[in-house]
């Protein structure tokens, strides 16, 4: 994701942890020519989103939307806890329809941007720079609006037992669900406090709310 250029997608591969199997599958040239390369990779892409785990609307939540499966009680909780927008008010950005049935009106994004505010992950070399930052949706063409930097794309939640978001999402810096889950609540709590703060002041000075966004 936000990579700058095929060149960079490639060199990525080239010094990761999969280069010897794409190397094994196409060839110990296969990095050698980006555009070349590039297009092998994709190719073995859409082969891995070809397999079983990319099936859609196949997932335990699906079976359960679908009346051929019940959540467990601690599932059951925890959906409770995800649709409830006083606790853990997901729904907001990862998107559904609560009355649907249909596994198509739960997509779990909204396929908008969003910064998190996350803590830089120690473990990305480039981070011990301390005038380095990750410029997320910033860095695409066209985009150079610093208004855009450190967004990305809101992570669809379905089957996360085969991929998982909070391995992505921050860099990896919230490196467990759990993790992941807490940051979101807190910063949840810490954004509506801000607002509650602002709605007070402007209602103390006679402003309009939205002068103290």
């Amino acid at each position: 994701m936000n990579n700058p250029s095929k060149a960079a997608v490639v060199a990525k591969v080239r010094e990761g942890a999969y280069a010897d199997l794409a190397r094994a599958v196409f060839g110990k040239d296969v990095f050698d020519d980006s555009d070349a390369g590039f297009g092998k990779l994709m190719q073995a892409l859409a082969a891995y989103e070809g397999t079983e785990i990319f099936h859609p609307f196949a997932s335990t939540f699906d079976a359960v939307l679908r009346g051929k499966a019940r959540f467990s009680p601690l599932e059951a909780k925890g959906f409770a806890l995800f649709k409830d927008p006083k606790k853990g008010n997901c729904l907001a950005c990862h998107v559904g329809e609560p009355k649907s049935r249909d596994p198509k009106d739960w997509l779990f994004t909204d396929f908008t941007y969003d910064t998190l505010g996350a803590p830089r992950n120690a473990a990305i070399p480039a981070n011990a720079k301390a005038d380095y930052f990750d410029l997320g949706l910033c860095r695409r063409e066209g985009l150079a609006d610093f208004r855009a930097q450190g967004f990305r794309r809101r992570e669809r939640l379905r089957r996360l037992q085969g991929s998982d978001p909070a391995q992505r999402r921050a860099d990896g810096a919230l490196s467990a669900q759990r993790r992941l889950g807490q940051f979101a609540r807190r910063r949840g709590l810490l954004r509506d406090a801000r607002h509650q703060s602002r709605a007070l002041v402007s209602q103390r000075r006679g402003w309009k709310h939205s002068q103290v966004q």
